[in-house]
């Protein structure tokens, strides 16, 4: 698997990053566009989401 960091941003206890990731199964290409935003609390993290770009996943190949 493999991923590249577009950017990332960190304001207080809050952060979001934005990458890509692709991989290979059994000959099947996979790759989408991904973030995430990301809250702590304590230096731990208290609330992950994930949101995925299905138009990019829709390239994918085998």
């Amino acid at each position: 698997m493999f991923f590249r960091t577009r950017f990332s941003i960190i304001d207080g206890d809050s952060a979001v990053v934005e990458w890509h990731w692709q991989e290979e199964i059994a000959g099947t290409h996979n790759s989408a566009d991904d973030a995430i935003a990301i809250d702590f609390q304590n230096g731990l993290i208290s609330r992950w989401r994930e949101y995925i770009d299905t138009q990019s996943c829709m390239k994918s190949t085998s």
